[in-house]
């Protein structure tokens, strides 16, 4: 009980350019390898309990390179830790300097149909007036595709104090029994350089 076809909307194409003009410590150069970094991490679709795709993004990175050490903790946190150089005879003194990143940012686990209607499970600390209208877009828990669009019919928060969003004008592919779970993020580009500033759907708080 999908419902009429709708039409499916394109992914938003992400647009991490550089301005013509920038100021900074870091050249030219350096900045368009910075940011082709952060564009990469920043284009992976992720929620929470569904954070694979950054960790897959972070592990091939640092793969091959013995300078690092890539590990998980008891926690599932994934350290990246820098060793030194890799012709290096002696170890490097400690670091006294870190780099921390949330793996994911508030998000939807999409469900199957409920009476006829798409309903997501929504993870985070969003006010439930941003919620009804809302454009979202879902992916692939499996391999991380693009292949749905949607939009908040209503919202309703369960005495469990999980929040459920009901879905209204679905598009794309259909959430069948067994299949891998899809995860939804809002429907915003993955990143826009406006100037000297990034803005990104991933830069929640």
């Amino acid at each position: 009980m999908h419902g009429p076809a709708q039409e499916f909307v394109p992914l938003a194409p992400a647009r991490f350019a550089l301005p013509k003009t920038d100021r900074g410590v870091l050249g030219r150069a350096e900045r368009e390898r910075a940011l082709a970094i952060v564009g990469d991490l920043l284009s992976a679709p992720t929620a929470p309990y569904a954070e694979d795709f950054v960790l897959l993004r972070v592990r091939r990175r640092f793969a091959g390179r013995p300078e690092f050490q890539v590990r998980l903790d008891a926690s599932a946190n994934l350290l990246v830790t820098y060793r030194g150089g890799a012709a290096s005879s002696t170890p490097p003194k400690p670091l006294p300097l870190a780099f921390s990143a949330h793996l994911d940012h508030p998000g939807f686990l999409l469900r199957n149909d409920a009476g006829g209607k798409h309903v997501a499970s929504f993870h985070g600390g969003v006010p439930e007036r941003y919620f009804p209208g809302a454009r979202l877009r879902f992916f692939s828990a499996h391999n991380g595709r693009d292949c749905a669009t949607a939009q908040v019919e209503s919202v309703a928060a369960l005495p469990s104090g999980e929040v459920l969003a009901v879905l209204a004008n679905f598009a794309g592919e259909a959430l069948d029994a067994g299949t891998h779970p899809f995860l939804g993020m809002w429907d915003l580009p993955a990143g826009v350089m406006r100037g000297t500033k990034l803005h990104a759907r991933v830069c929640d708080d």
